[in-house]
């Protein structure tokens, strides 16, 4: 069941660490000052959770290059 009912918080879930954190607080004072109210958390935490896997994927391949050097897989 969503969870529109309960108000997004400025401070992000403390499970949330790195781009994940800065994505939700950069994120939700948007929402909220646009009066964006009928928005699911799990929804919001899902596109930040995203946005900080992406990140740290590019920043691996940045480091490492797109391909295992061992088995020249990418």
């Amino acid at each position: 069941m969503p969870d529109y009912k309960t108000p997004l918080q400025l401070t992000a879930p403390r499970y949330m660490k790195g781009y994940t954190r800065t994505m939700w607080e950069s994120l939700v004072p948007l929402l909220i000052s646009r009066g964006t109210t009928n928005v699911s958390k799990s929804v919001v935490e899902t596109y930040c959770q995203t946005y900080g896997i992406s990140r740290q994927a590019y920043e691996d391949i940045i480091e490492h290059g797109m391909t295992d050097e061992s088995t020249g897989k990418k």
